[in-house]
């Protein structure tokens, strides 16, 4: 929750599993509890390393309203934003979900159930 004016407030983490090859999905459950307006962009950010100098980032963003909603990405069909290169699956090294709002104001979003699936 956010009760004050990020601009993207939301949640990461650096502590998942790096290597994602052999996955060909990510989901996750998402929820807005209390914002205004009734929904928002809430964005998923995938930072990746390719080679010690090569690091980029993939960003897919979904609109989420009140009610849970499964969102889904595959990997197979991001590219990095620098670079335009598919995302480096052998060292994603953090992921970060937020929302974009316009207007300062408190906000609760629910996220759970983070998975990859597939291979």
């Amino acid at each position: 929750s956010s009760d004050g004016d990020a601009r993207w407030p939301g949640a990461a983490s650096a502590r998942l599993p790096w290597d994602w090859r052999g996955q060909t999905i990510l989901r996750l459950e998402c929820r807005l509890v209390a914002a205004p307006p009734a929904s928002l962009r809430v964005s998923v950010w995938l930072d990746d390393r390719a080679t010690g100098h090569d690091r980029d980032h993939a960003i897919r963003s979904f609109t989420v309203g009140p009610g849970w909603q499964t969102l889904a990405i595959p990997l197979a069909d991001l590219a990095t934003r620098n670079r335009q290169r598919p995302l480096a699956l052998r060292e994603i090294v953090a992921v970060a979900v937020y929302a974009s709002r316009r207007t300062p104001g408190p906000i609760v979003m629910q996220i759970d159930d983070l998975r990859l699936g597939g291979g």
